[in-house]
């Protein structure tokens, strides 16, 4: 009787809580900006812009952090655009709303336990074979694949120094190359349930030669992959992602 009560105690309290909550929508847009197309097949056109997001957190003007809940299985985010499908929707749940917003700041990759777990025990969205290397070094967090100028670009992000008896085991420790990064989106807003951010490929390979075919696959000592993963991590200055 005691359990039961227990139970439903528990229950009530989850109903509760996310009756209270507010639901916060991030609406990502595949755009360019101003000066650049991003899907006109003359010149330029991208199959594939994915990624794994998780710990989204809003911040206020004052510096103060609103953790947003996740209602995706894991607790984990997949964000899929490309020149076909233009719009991806990602729900959050918070348990408080800021005033005004400054920032929104996520993570970019999946986390270590996640990333080297038992492939075939994977429920979406991690059971996605082109998202996946090997067990040794898991999951590509961020894909960018399209062309420019008739040259293919082709940009995926993972843990790399991965060391593991073989490529069909996972490792013990982490990576010597984690390659999972913080994120921080300028916000420019009174409190809102619904954020638009543009997504820009192009600005991954900003100060890289134009004319020519452009591939990383996370070599950590690739100077490309050093420039490409520079523009992802400091995105205020490549404006990779960017509230509309």
């Amino acid at each position: 009787m005691l359990n039961r009560l227990l139970l439903i105690s528990i229950i009530s309290f989850a109903l509760w809580s996310c009756e209270q909550s507010t639901t916060v929508t991030l609406q990502w847009q595949l755009t360019g900006n101003e000066s650049t197309q991003l899907c006109d097949q003359a010149t330029s056109t991208w199959q594939k812009i994915d990624f794994f997001a998780y710990d989204f957190t809003l911040y206020d003007k004052q510096g103060n952090a609103f953790k947003l809940n996740q209602l995706d299985h894991y607790g984990l985010s997949f964000i899929s655009v490309n020149c076909d499908r233009l719009e991806a929707i990602t729900e959050l749940q918070a348990p408080t709303m800021p005033a005004a917003i400054r920032s929104l700041e996520f993570t970019i990759g999946v986390p270590f336990a996640l990333n080297h777990a038992n492939p075939v025990t994977l429920e979406y969205p991690l059971n996605q074979p082109d998202t996946f290397w090997v067990w040794q070094t898991g999951h590509k967090f961020f894909q960018a694949e399209g062309r420019y100028q008739q040259h293919n670009r082709v940009f995926h992000l993972g843990s790399t120094g991965c060391l593991a008896d073989s490529a069909l085991r996972s490792p013990n420790q982490q990576c010597r190359q984690p390659n999972r990064h913080k994120l921080s989106i300028p916000i420019n807003q009174s409190s809102t349930t619904e954020l638009q951010i543009a997504i820009d490929p192009n600005a991954l390979f900003k100060s890289l030669p134009q004319a020519q075919a452009l591939h990383c696959q996370s070599e950590p000592n690739n100077k490309l992959c050093s420039i490409i993963v520079n523009n992802l991590t400091q995105n205020s200055h490549s404006k990779l992602f960017r509230q509309l």
